[in-house]
């Protein structure tokens, strides 16, 4: 097996509160994710493509060297129609202004930031 769903014992003891608290990531969509992997396998694997995708733009061009952790959480946790959002708003905005890469960051961290507060997502891992 390569997935916990795959298994007749599934959820089973392990996975009872396994959404609780987090440790180096978190583990807040561990459920959700699994889910959506059982429903369509494919679609899942194309949405973790387009995630990571993501995440590598977010921390290569628009890290201050202090938002690498809160991107993370942003990508795991936000719908991915809505990571698409911000990089609507990266395009059409950050992008087009000719300010140097420190504010451009300030920028879509700050971004990143008030929509997580909209979608009411905590960007903290929790203990």
């Amino acid at each position: 097996m390569e997935y916990c769903f795959e298994c007749d014992e599934y959820p089973c003891e392990r996975y009872k509160d396994i959404g609780a608290a987090d440790s180096f990531i978190t583990y807040r969509n561990v459920t959700a994710n699994l889910e959506e992997a059982e429903r369509d396998l494919a679609e899942y694997l194309a949405t973790l493509d387009r995630k990571h995708e993501y995440l590598k733009l977010l921390a290569g061009r628009y890290n201050d060297g202090r938002s690498k952790s809160m991107y993370c959480l942003a990508v795991e946790l936000f719908p991915i129609e809505e990571i698409g959002k911000i990089f609507e708003f990266i395009e059409n905005e950050v992008d087009r202004e000719d300010t140097g890469a420190k504010e451009k960051a300030g920028k879509v961290a700050e971004k990143v930031r008030e929509r997580a507060g909209e979608l009411g997502i905590e960007l903290v891992l929790r203990k």
